[in-house]
């Protein structure tokens, strides 16, 4: 009984490869080919056309666009450079100090010492102590600011021996809790809404009690590198 393929397998049968008549082989082929073109169509069975199948083509069209410019990957690689660049800077620049040693006169060599004027006692008093860049020039922090560490008061400062003074006159005691009792009335009744909550016109400063305390220290200081 014939074996009858689909329609779609028909169509596409006639094109593919049938296996040569024997004449043919056995004329053209030499003897020792033979054996491969009998293997060779035996391997080309008919139901291997069967089993092809016969789906649609798909196609999509697609468009290509450039990804966004804010991503979460770009964004974590620039803070890790960062973090890099910050965590060097601040490595580096903490080792760097620039150091200035004034020599006497005396100090010096013969051949480097040189006539100069006289320095004023105001002028000799600016040059000592820190170093503060002048007002208008540009400064370009490198690194966030670092908290210097503490210092206290010595018996010999002239701050600690002027809170001796005040500490020892009452009468200065006085004058400073007077004077700052009537810089906070002068604010509150200046107030549009303190002054409404306290009553208005008529305020008069009540009883008040204020203690003097002194710094153990100068405040904290604080230093950040960079180029000016």
């Amino acid at each position: 009984m014939p074996h009858h393929l689909p329609r779609s397998l028909l169509l596409r049968q006639p094109n593919a490869l049938r296996p040569l008549p024997r004449h043919i082989l056995q004329t053209q082929f030499p003897p020792h080919h033979r054996h491969f073109a009998s293997l060779f169509r035996r391997l080309r069975s008919p139901q291997l056309f069967g089993r092809r199948s016969a789906e649609p083509l798909r196609y999509q069209s697609v468009r290509f666009r450039k990804p966004p410019y804010f991503t979460w990957r770009r964004a974590f690689t620039t803070a890790l450079y960062a973090a890099v660049v910050y965590a060097y800077a601040r490595f580096v620049f903490r080792f760097l100090d620039i150091e200035v040693e004034i020599l006497d006169e005396d100090e010096l060599p013969e051949d480097q010492q040189r006539e100069g004027r006289e320095v004023s006692d105001d002028e000799g008093e600016n040059e000592e102590g820190p170093f503060y860049a002048d007002e208008e020039s540009t400064f370009i922090p490198l690194t966030w600011a670092t908290k210097l560490p503490r210092s206290f008061y010595k018996g010999s400062d002239p701050e600690w021996q002027e809170f001796v003074k005040v500490a020892k006159d009452k009468q200065r005691h006085r004058k400073i809790q007077d004077e700052l009792v009537q810089v906070v009335y002068t604010g509150a009744t200046q107030h549009p809404t303190i002054s409404r909550q306290l009553g208005g016109k008529d305020l008069k400063v009540g009883k008040y009690w204020l203690d003097i305390s002194f710094p153990d220290g100068p405040p904290p200081e604080y230093e950040r590198s960079g180029l000016e």
